[in-house]
């Protein structure tokens, strides 16, 4: 377990700051999204292995290795919802919207990376249409969330 929780660990931190110097050092949404996506293939082909244990005990793994993930994730959200709470017109949105919409924005992309590493090599075409699909979803979800009014 100590090996896993080791895996899980240094897959997401390089990730996780790789993927908030792009929000950071990008002030136009689309090129967000766009560098993201980048960022995020790019990483899961360098970190292949790492990616492939974590889409494998993400569901099947022990306990321990399955929190750690969980909690990567969460990571993930928390920071992703701390930023989104700064886009403009964000103040339309509850707090409990702003991590929902960390939620949809980081199952999209566990999927891709999924995808990614399970696309056939010689098939760069299939990876293409990956990215081409994963930042269209990602658009959809901004274009809504631009639209939410939250409940009270």
């Amino acid at each position: 377990d100590e090996v896993g929780l080791a895996l899980v660990d240094e897959a997401f931190a390089s990730l996780r700051q790789m993927l908030r110097d792009v929000r950071r050092g990008n002030p136009e949404l689309k090129g967000v999204i766009r560098s993201s996506v980048a960022v995020l293939v790019d990483h899961a082909h360098r970190q292949e292995a790492h990616f492939r244990f974590i889409a494998r005990e993400r569901v099947g793994g022990t306990i321990a290795v399955r929190t750690a993930i969980g909690h990567g994730l969460e990571l993930f959200e928390r920071e992703l919802a701390t930023d989104l709470a700064r886009l403009p017109r964000a103040d339309a949105w509850s707090t409990d919207d702003l991590r929902i919409m960390a939620n949809l924005i980081v199952t999209t992309m566990v999927s891709t990376a999924e995808a990614v590493i399970d696309a056939p090599p010689e098939r760069p075409d299939i990876e293409r249409q990956i990215v081409h699909t994963v930042e269209q979803q990602l658009r959809m979800i901004v274009v809504g969330a631009a639209n939410w009014r939250s409940r009270d």
